[in-house]
């Protein structure tokens, strides 16, 4: 929940003023904020149409995380700014939106474009204005020549007309209805010319025609300053409405590539972080109605159109998505699709990977899709299908051909056919797998993959975290972040085959920093000593480690040992010649111990032997380290002492465990360990 404070227009002004002469940046000011308030200190204020001025605790520079915003209910927003569908280059007005009075149809586009094999992208002229006036959605304003603007597209997932959480459908479904603000489906870039800027905005999600299409709302923001050199964000930043309060701090908004950019899909000049914009959360504000972005045509600075689906052209394996379980992040996953049964439209995932109790059944839905993965319309003579069930699972429903293991069936509606999978008896993970039927080559198209187990939990990395922590039998339909973890809240792991105990996702993808890239970019990402980079990674789960720290005060050494069984999955082999090993011991941002040791391997017995001697401990304080390969893998033994060695305190207890990190030249093996404080030293077990 975010706290607001709450100002009015005369406590405002109230302010107390400094004691010495200022220029008054509101004389003169830009035509594009004639009207609108102004403070002679700071120029015009940033501001969405319609809503109250909203500033960080901070100042306009600050994040929005710094503290509450700051709300002044006297002071509100006009249009400066305005987007819509269509090809404008001479109106000497602008058009009223779709879905208005005086325009009620709504364009159609097929999803696509932007080097997809189907559809088309989305034309849009943005227009600088001089705001509703004489005239009812304004006049084009010159002035702002060569400023950059950027455009973003929005979907409504659920159909109820408005992008963003909202309470006027009830409370349940604010987390997806919270995805729609979170991951924008399309972005352009580009420069104002004398008054508008008109381009092609490639959107690739859509939604079957028998369901109404999906319906994408464009919006828009440009900053209006006069220094190139800045970006131009020198000046206040105008914007149309958007379903949050965007990043005001340049450095939020412009892509420098410290992380991925939520849609990789899409150029990578400018994209936002969820950590730098304001989205109150339902029940916090009266705001929270405002910022759900009306896409039914009733806002005058945005516009919206229908985006369907492709022909079909194949079928691929969904699952619902539970309301109650599901989590938003900047990686939008969830499609639009018709119900199984009734009207009301349903959002849907990948089937990915699931979690179940040995000998509970599993739901599927074998759907139609497009060639961008959307649920579509099938033709007249339906999208045939085979499906494949492996490692003891069995095909409970359809079964006309009773072969429990096998089904070729045709898929003649949107909504699909409803896959029901036993798995009586079967242990570990097992798949299901879609073909196109004989006479197409056998190769899987889709697949999902079942982890079915005596308890149900699976925790395939063995880092503590679960796979389905939740417990809604879907693994990752809420990645768990930081915060998650220190509260004990239930959570999917975030990269559920690398260790990462901490998990850390500075981007808000869903996936952790470990696993997403993040820590390959910038290695002094949140949580990236737990998971050294390396061109081989083994499983961890695979990896038995016992580890001893005893830390000590003043004068006497600190003392690590570590014995460990690194093992290797069935067909890998390690054949180290030449190796630089490293050994690492972090608790999330935090390194305990750390140590780069040279060497060569040997081949004693014939088996690659790596030992390292040093008396005096110049490495890390290692005076003994010794690899073996086995045929069970390599048996590693460290043993170093020196002062202040560790960054353990003594009789320190460490809740979260330690990752044990093993590299031998690029090839490195993970483990997560939990720990206890024996007698001052921590003591640190492998759960097998």
């Amino acid at each position: 929940m975010i706290a607001v404070m709450m100002l009015s227009l005369a406590a405002l002004l109230a302010l107390p003023a400094s004691g010495f002469a200022q220029i008054d940046l509101c004389d003169p000011v830009s035509p594009v904020f004639d009207g609108d308030p102004c403070d002679p200190l700071t120029g015009p204020y940033p501001m969405l149409p319609g809503l109250p001025l909203v500033l960080p605790e901070k100042g306009p520079n600050a994040s929005w995380n710094d503290g509450p915003p700051v709300i002044t209910t006297g002071l509100t927003g006009d249009v400066d700014l305005a987007v819509r569908v269509g090809f404008f280059p001479n109106e000497s007005e602008v058009p009223p939106p779709a879905g208005s009075l005086e325009n009620p149809n709504f364009l159609q586009y097929v999803a696509g474009g932007g080097g997809s094999s189907q559809g088309a992208p989305v034309v849009f002229t943005t227009f600088v204005t001089d705001g509703p006036g004489t005239l009812p959605y304004g006049a084009p304003l010159a002035g702002l020549e060569t400023r950059p603007v950027a455009v973003f597209g929005y979907a409504d997932l659920d159909g109820d007309g408005r992008i963003g959480p909202t309470d006027l459908d009830g409370s349940v479904d604010n987390e997806l209805e919270a995805q729609e603000a979170i991951g924008h489906v399309g972005r352009q870039v580009g420069q104002i010319g004398i008054d508008r800027f008109s381009n092609q905005l490639a959107v690739r999600i859509g939604a079957p025609a028998s369901i109404g299409g999906l319906r994408i709302s464009l919006v828009a923001g440009m900053y209006t300053g006069d220094d190139p050199e800045q970006l131009w964000s020198n000046g206040t930043p105008i914007f149309t409405n958007w379903p949050f309060f965007p990043p005001l701090d340049p450095l939020a908004v412009v892509y420098l590539a410290e992380a991925n950019p939520p849609d990789s899909s899409g150029p990578n000049i400018l994209f936002y972080q969820p950590s730098g914009f304001l989205r109150p959360e339902p029940d916090t504000t009266d705001l929270v109605e405002a910022f759900a972005l009306d896409a039914g045509g009733g806002n005058p600075s945005t516009d919206q159109y229908i985006s369907l689906s492709g022909p079909a052209v194949g079928a691929r394996l969904f699952r619902d998505v539970s309301p109650s379980s599901f989590t938003a992040s900047s990686r939008l996953v969830v499609r639009p699709a018709p119900p199984v049964s009734g009207s009301v439209r349903k959002l849907v995932a990948p089937a990915g990977e699931v979690a179940v109790k040995t000998g509970r059944n599993v739901s599927f839905r074998l759907m139609p899709v497009d060639s961008l993965g959307n649920i579509a319309d099938p033709g007249p003579s339906g999208v045939p299908a085979r499906i494949t069930a492996e490692g003891g699972l069995v095909i409970l429903s359809p079964d006309a051909d009773k072969n429990p293991f096998e089904e070729t069936l045709n898929i003649d509606k949107a909504r699909g056919q409803v896959i029901r999978i036993g798995t009586t008896g079967v242990e570990g993970r097992q798949r299901v797998t879609v073909y196109d039927p004989p006479p197409a080559l056998p190769i899987g198209l889709d697949q999902a993959l079942v982890f079915a187990s005596a308890s149900g939990e699976i925790d395939a990395d063995d880092d503590g975290i679960l796979d389905d922590g939740d417990g809604s039998g879907t693994i990752g339909d809420r990645s768990c972040v930081a915060a998650d973890v220190l509260a004990s809240a239930p959570c999917d792991d975030n990269c559920p085959d690398v260790v990462n105990p901490s998990q850390n996702d500075s981007d808000g993808d869903g996936q952790g920093n470990c696993c997403d890239g993040a820590c390959v970019i910038n290695d002094a990402e949140a949580g990236c000593m737990e998971c050294p980079q390396a061109a081989s990674r083994y499983r961890a789960v695979n990896t038995r480690a016992r580890i001893s720290l005893r830390p000590r005060d003043g004068i006497e050494a600190d003392i690590v040992r570590v014995r460990a069984l690194l093992r290797m999955e069935e067909g890998q082999t390690l054949k180290p010649d030449t190796e630089q090993v490293e050994v690492t011991l972090a608790e999330g941002d935090r390194l305990h111990y750390f140590v780069q040791l040279p060497g060569v391997f040997s081949i004693i017995d014939d088996r690659p032997t790596y030992e390292y001697i040093d008396e005096i401990g110049a490495l890390g304080g290692v005076y003994h380290a010794r690899l073996r390969t086995t045929r069970r893998g390599m048996r590693a033994r460290i043993r170093a002492r020196q002062i202040d060695l560790v960054t353990t305190e003594p009789g320190e207890v460490l809740a979260n465990g330690l990752v044990l990190a093993v590299t031998v030249g690029d090839d490195t093996f993970t483990r997560h360990l939990k720990c206890a404080n024996v007698n001052a030293a921590v003591r640190c077990l492998s759960a097998d």
